[in-house]
């Protein structure tokens, strides 16, 4: 049958309350299972973890819980002692027929977990995929032969590039200062390649990714060839 039962909250009893909601507070780590309970038919309060080898007792309506134990005082060197020596029949016998009055275990001490940090800002990925947006929408304003339409497209790309060089620098870990870098040539290498490249976070490791390896080789190539391919052209011119 379903029973009512009480729970120790400190030195409060709490209840009554269904076996079903014990279960759930079981469960739900919100009493631990050390925790004194109690229901109409017993004798004396029990830890909740042994809720389920309590048996069922005559079905009478509860009325109220009887008085929570009083912890008994722990001699550790006498209980040493009592555990050592040999055991009597009959001091067992008296023993089982006592209430025994349990003992808070000592609670356990736990590390606490490393904080999660969060960079915010834009990822890799859509820095690539911004970039490439804008670099669409800079070409389309470009051949439209519009010049008014050219120029207005040069201010957004402006406008957003920089909104896309600081998020993607707080996501690596950078101040946003560094953006205004973007504004002086080659110099703006130094800001552009690492939003290109770098994972989040990447000041706190100083230590690329499989990708971002990768794309630094793919860069370093890119540089290589194509310094070769403008000395070929300015020796060409000069013959």
């Amino acid at each position: 049958m379903n029973r009512a039962w009480y729970y120790a909250q400190g030195s409060t009893p709490i209840g009554p309350v269904p076996e079903e909601q014990i279960l759930a507070l079981l469960n739900s780590r919100a009493i631990a299972p050390q925790t004194l309970i109690w229901t109409d038919g017993m004798g004396d309060w029990l830890p909740a973890q042994d809720l389920m080898q309590v048996t069922d007792p005559v079905g009478v309506p509860v009325s109220s819980a009887p008085p929570l134990p009083t912890p008994c005082a722990y001699d550790e060197p006498a209980q040493r002692k009592q555990a050592q020596a040999p055991a009597d029949p009959s001091t067992l016998q008296s023993i089982a027929a006592m209430p025994q009055s349990p003992i808070d275990p000592p609670t356990a001490v736990t590390e606490p977990y490393p904080a999660i940090k969060v960079y915010g800002g834009i990822r890799r990925i859509g820095y690539w995929f911004g970039t490439l947006a804008m670099s669409a929408f800079w070409l389309f304003s470009s051949l439209s032969g519009d010049s008014g339409l050219a120029m207005f497209g040069s201010l957004v790309c402006l406008f957003f590039g920089f909104v896309l060089v600081v998020n993607r620098l707080h996501n690596i870990g950078r101040s946003g200062w560094y953006s205004l870098l973007i504004l002086v040539p080659i110099v703006n290498l130094f800001v552009t390649v690492p939003c290109a490249i770098c994972q989040e976070g990447y000041d706190d490791t100083k230590e690329l990714d499989r990708a971002g390896r990768v794309l630094l080789l793919i860069f370093i190539v890119s540089l290589a060839v194509g310094g070769v391919a403008i000395l070929v052209l300015m020796t060409a011119s000069k013959n």
